[in-house]
């Protein structure tokens, strides 16, 4: 289980502090972006799922061709 904790700009820091050490927690905010980006960036949130869901990008390529960074491979531990 993963808790992301949003509207971390209405409270204090030390709320803050406090929320983001709790095992298993994640803070940000939607409205100013924070921990959170476009759909297609990496952001700690989407980062923090991949590693709770043991997932890996794996690339690919041809001999003699640069590797294919749009379209990645994905694997999870138990493949």
């Amino acid at each position: 289980c993963l808790y992301f904790y949003n509207k971390v700009d209405t409270v204090t820091i030390e709320e803050v502090d406090q929320l983001a050490r709790m095992p298993h927690s994640c803070v940000g905010s939607v409205n100013n972006r924070f921990n959170i980006g476009e759909p297609l960036e990496d952001d700690l949130l989407k980062s923090t799922m991949w590693k709770y869901l043991g997932l890996t990008r794996i690339y690919t390529k041809r001999k003699g061709q640069p590797p294919d960074l749009k379209e990645p491979v994905v694997l999870s531990k138990v493949r």
